[in-house]
């Protein structure tokens, strides 16, 4: 019983080295492709053997999904295949911030569906809803930092990206305004930039080109100070008069 015992903590130092070491790589992969060192595809996790549920397996999926947003990589391909792989994902992560942040990213990447493919699909529109309703219960409940939650421009975002593709566009400005402002205080570039991003973009469309602009520049050094060059080259190719001025000049971020 000695023998088996020591040998089953053995395998079990095994198994927790290797999950240990594919965690790392699955991050590493993750900062290279951001930082524009790796070229690949959105697949962060080379080794997917075993369970999709796996711990590492979950976290390579909502990687990968941050990455979609973030790098509007929205197919229908991609899309069924990240959110299909994330259903045990609120189970395994039960208690901790995480589900709610996924259930952000999984709105907005459902949401950026339905605006590019200008379809009423039924599957978007419910995950939508349901990752709304999670992130209101994850607001109402969340650790607050000065009184503010810190799940508050997650929500705000969400809520503008959901009133502006049904066409509410004074209560979307409404909320974009309060997801940027409430990003500004968190540091957390990416996620400041993605909300400058998409106010930018829904000013451009209302025909106000210069507060567009001016928020699209101010993503642009967001993402830049986050470090991620091949997300500021599409904005440049995506936004052509961004090169018109002169990107990183003072801007409050």
């Amino acid at each position: 019983m000695e023998r088996t015992l020591n040998k089953l903590l053995n395998d079990m130092a095994g198994y927790n080295m290797q999950r240990t070491v594919k965690n790392i790589s699955c991050y590493k992969n993750a900062i290279s492709y951001c930082q524009g060192t790796n070229k690949g595809t959105i697949c962060f996790l080379t080794d997917n053997e075993g369970s999709t549920a796996d711990t590492v397996s979950l976290q390579s999926r909502i990687l990968e999904l941050v990455a979609c947003v973030i790098f509007n990589q929205y197919n229908l391909a991609t899309w069924d295949l990240t959110q299909s792989k994330l259903k045990d994902y609120e189970k395994k992560f039960a208690g901790l911030i995480f589900p709610y942040i996924c259930a952000f990213y999984r709105g907005m990447s459902a949401i950026a569906f339905l605006r590019q493919s200008r379809s009423n699909n039924k599957q978007a529109l419910k995950i939508a809803k349901i990752c709304l309703k999670k992130l209101k219960k994850g607001h109402k409940k969340c650790h607050r930092q000065e009184g503010k939650c810190i799940l508050c421009h997650q929500l705000q975002l969400l809520e503008a990206e959901w009133f502006a593709i049904h066409n509410k566009s004074d209560k979307a400005e409404e909320l974009y305004k309060l997801a940027c402002s409430n990003a500004a205080n968190t540091q957390v570039y990416h996620e400041y930039g993605l909300a400058c991003e998409r106010y930018g973009e829904f000013l451009l469309k209302r025909g106000n080109e210069e507060d567009g602009l001016e928020l699209i520049r101010k993503s642009y050094q967001l993402y830049n100070k986050w470090g991620s060059l091949p997300k500021c080259k599409l904005l440049k190719e995506k936004f052509p008069r961004l090169n018109e001025k002169n990107l990183l000049a003072v801007i409050s971020i």
